[in-house]
């Protein structure tokens, strides 16, 4: 039972089991392989505990738990199935970061929950074939930040629970209203609400759209958009104009912007 199995064990060597089993959680094959995933940073545990999630491990630096609330760190230990005491050497490879993370966890995957709009003034993001860990955290955080009905995340390159996600999105991957879905399952989910597409391409100024709930909006990949799928779907097309020289911004940002204006203009009615 969480709770009645912890270990007063103490590893210092970066050679353990434990610790190896718990570095290779950075690669998504063996996240995808052992349904288990990397959590470190205070917030982005405590968002995981509020979320419900289910600990395995918990590995704790002592000397470095000064920064860590005493409260989440006992709530911690006491979800976990198993403690550990570790040394700064073992705390550090740990972390993914270039700071020392004095508390660790590995954490079994959340099961996915089927997507369901019902709010009568729904505001969803939809991110679509989203490739960079760190964008796809930082426009979570930005779903986060308005109240966002759900966020789909249609066929992306890159996994919802990598670390750079949790880290980026400040824990805001557990607390979401999250799917990952294709993105025929996304259309058939929005069948009932108007499409906008951000593309640099649109005449219209996302301004002047006055995109307002229920709506959901579509941000697309780095490298190529929002793809056609998406874009024969969309009841209005916007742009965000730029005045530099760059031809677009990053997703996150682009995201960022359409979803405070959308909730402006659910302000404004």
């Amino acid at each position: 039972m969480a709770g009645r199995s912890l270990s007063s064990r103490r590893i210092t060597s970066t050679a353990n089991p434990r610790v190896k089993s718990a570095t290779r959680l950075r690669r998504r094959r063996e996240r995808d392989r052992s349904g288990l995933l990397l959590i470190e940073g205070r917030l982005e545990l405590e968002m995981a505990l509020e979320a419900g999630v289910k600990l395995v491990d918990l590995l704790v630096w002592s000397e470095g738990c000064e920064d860590v609330d005493a409260e989440i760190a006992a709530r911690a230990a006491h979800s976990a199935e198993a403690r550990c005491e570790v040394s700064r050497s073992v705390a550090e490879r740990l972390s993914y970061g270039e700071k020392i993370s004095p508390i660790v966890a590995v954490a079994r995957r959340p099961a996915p929950m089927a997507a369901k709009i019902e709010a009568a003034d729904a505001l969803v993001l939809v991110l679509d074939r989203i490739e960079k860990p760190g964008n796809l955290g930082a426009a979570l955080r930005s779903a986060d930040a308005v109240g966002t009905t759900a966020v789909l995340v249609s066929d992306p390159a890159t996994d919802l629970f990598n670390p750079n996600v949790i880290r980026a999105s400040r824990g805001t991957v557990f607390t979401l209203p999250l799917h990952q879905v294709s993105r025929e399952a996304a259309a058939e989910v929005l069948a009932d609400l108007p499409i906008v597409v951000a593309t640099p391409d649109a005449v219209l100024d996302y301004r002047r759209a006055a995109p307002r709930p229920p709506i959901a909006i579509v941000v697309g990949s780095e490298h190529e958009g929002v793809s056609a799928f998406w874009r024969q779907r969309a009841h209005m097309e916007v742009r965000i104009p730029m005045r530099g020289r760059a031809d677009s911004l990053n997703l996150s940002v682009s995201a960022a912007l359409l979803l405070f204006e959308a909730t402006r203009e659910r302000k404004g009615r």
